[in-house]
């Protein structure tokens, strides 16, 4: 549960980086906000695969405004929940950025599982960069993230356990932005701008009721680029590096 909830808001996280193209551009203006929009992606070596669906969009203005996500996960390692789905409400309020919502199996999983998910955004992923430049910088940003997990044998069954996840985060310093270069991409070449920057991300505080263990949070620090293109206003690759070990994030589809 504790791995399937951390990817899960981390691809949220990661993938939603606004469009830049125009300085005047805002989150509620992103070219990926509109009903209708879905998004596919995958994590390498086989970890995770991860679609996002725009149900519908209420905008007030350029900085605020509510979407209905349906977020679908399924992660390839052996993890008590390996698939989960469920709809998530984003909320932009002056470019600050509230995200909510539950995950859960499906109805004839077993084990059975449902999570409810806490994100609060604040930062360049979630704001629109005024300005994407190549030689200058970025500025810092950060999520934070609880869960809540209730586990059954089967759906209908009296609950077998749960689990939490409080503090959870992710910080990034600032970023500095490379000069364009081509990527080749799922959806073919493009241009993007490599974004790199050093993270943080805490595992936050993990209790599990079915051993009844607390286990504190584990922190990391990664080094991470980001390949923003301006052509689909988002971060089509963002690759992860930590000691000897490297992961990508790669945008597989939008349609």
């Amino acid at each position: 549960m504790r791995q399937t909830v951390l990817v899960g808001a981390s691809l949220l996280s990661l993938a939603f980086l606004p469009n830049a193209q125009a300085a005047d551009q805002a989150f509620c203006d992103s070219p990926w906000l509109v009903e209708g929009k879905q998004i596919e992606g995958e994590i390498s070596q086989n970890t995770a695969a991860f679609s996002v669906d725009v149900l519908s969009v209420k905008r007030q203005d350029a900085q605020n405004c509510t979407a209905q996500l349906n977020v679908r996960l399924n992660t390839f390692a052996k993890l008590i929940i390996p698939a989960a789905g469920g709809q998530f409400t984003l909320s932009v309020r002056n470019n600050n950025a509230q995200l909510n919502g539950q995950l859960s199996t499906g109805q004839n999983a077993a084990p059975f599982a449902t999570s409810s998910v806490a994100v609060a955004l604040k930062g360049l992923l979630f704001k629109p960069a005024q300005k994407v430049i190549a030689g200058q910088s970025v500025p810092a940003r950060q999520y934070s993230a609880n869960a809540n997990a209730d586990m059954f044998i089967a759906q209908g069954l009296p609950k077998m356990g749960e689990a939490s996840i409080n503090n959870a985060s992710f910080s990034a310093g600032a970023a500095q932005v490379g000069a364009a270069q081509n990527l080749n991409t799922a959806l073919g070449p493009m241009h993007c701008l490599p974004i790199q920057y050093q993270a943080k991300v805490s595992s936050g505080t993990v209790y599990e009721s079915l051993t009844g263990r607390t286990k504190a949070p584990e922190t990391k620090t990664l080094g991470v680029t980001e390949w923003y293109c301006p052509e689909q206003g988002l971060s089509m690759q963002t690759d992860f590096r930590y000691q000897n070990s490297s992961y990508t994030m790669r945008i597989t589809s939008i349609r």
